[in-house]
């Protein structure tokens, strides 16, 4: 009898000291409920849109660091579908500066693109890979190609959008907009049919814009290599609306230099982006 008893008791130290251990090293490799190691990211704000006439569904995510110490985003998932890192942009802002998210048009594939959030225009960049979210600070993801969404496979109801940073998972679910539920006929269809970049005497660019679709286009600003033009060095009046089915020609007072390269972009009330590249002529 005292036998069992004397095992019994060294199978308790035993397991103690094993424990024991087992939550030292535990505590000492660190883990997400340590304080040391918290991490508080909150998504605010998401939507994803997959509108008639653009190929591909586009989303975008607002979130904030609420810790002073920074955080990885890892990975971007949309309906379960992995994004690829291009098809990632991003801007970071202090806690709170967007209140709210609009579709984009651009489908540009520069290393970073001016997209005009809560009716600012702001720099997104293109993600090379893992972003790191400073503390206390925000950061807005506008994503092309989102879930593999197309007009033709329109998901009914809502799709799931996930966040992997490199100490947790952030989900938000969110419903599609469509035309089905907005109507395609309000969709902005703008094209810059030819542009022509002239040194010397002239010194301008003369472009054509031609409104392609069904509701009036409003043209906010005009952006020459990412620079604003100013409003009297413009010869036409930006916010003029041009008519559906009808264009302009609109000529920029610019210092162009022979045999170099103008990406012209015009933004429209929509925040809405279309862009033309041209060379001028040597």
């Amino acid at each position: 009898m005292n036998n069992k008893i004397v095992a019994l008791s060294i199978i308790i130290i035993s397991g103690s000291i094993g424990l024991g251990i087992a939550l030292s090293l535990w505590m000492h490799l660190g883990n997400v409920n340590s304080p040391s190691s918290e991490e508080t990211l909150q998504i605010t704000d998401a939507s994803v849109w997959c509108w008639y006439g653009f190929p591909n569904a586009q989303a975008a995510v607002s979130m904030y660091n609420g810790k002073n110490t920074p955080a990885t985003i890892t990975e971007v998932a949309i309906r379960g579908n992995k994004c690829e890192w291009s098809d990632v942009y991003y801007w970071k802002g202090e806690i709170g500066a967007v209140s709210s998210l609009n579709f984009a048009s651009s489908e540009s594939t520069e290393t970073s693109v001016e997209i005009v959030v809560d009716g600012k225009n702001r720099t997104f960049r293109q993600a090379l890979g893992k972003i790191e979210l400073e503390g206390f600070k925000a950061i807005v993801l506008y994503i092309r190609n989102a879930g593999n969404i197309t007009f033709q496979d329109l998901p009914d109801g809502n799709v799931t959008i996930t966040i992997f940073s490199e100490r947790n998972v952030y989900l938000k679910e969110v419903r599609v907009n469509s035309d089905l539920q907005f109507g395609f006929m309000q969709t902005e269809q703008l094209s810059i049919t030819s542009a022509r970049a002239s040194a010397g005497t002239d010194n301008n660019i003369k472009l054509v814009a031609n409104n392609t679709g069904t509701t009036g286009v409003t043209i906010n600003d005009v952006w020459v290599n990412n620079i604003k033009i100013a409003s009297n060095a413009i010869v036409f009046d930006p916010s003029a609306s041009i008519s559906a089915n009808s264009g302009v020609e609109i000529t920029l007072d610019y210092n162009v230099v022979a045999g170099c390269n103008y990406q012209i972009k015009l933004i429209t009330a929509k925040g809405n982006s279309f862009t033309y590249t041209l060379t001028a002529p040597t």
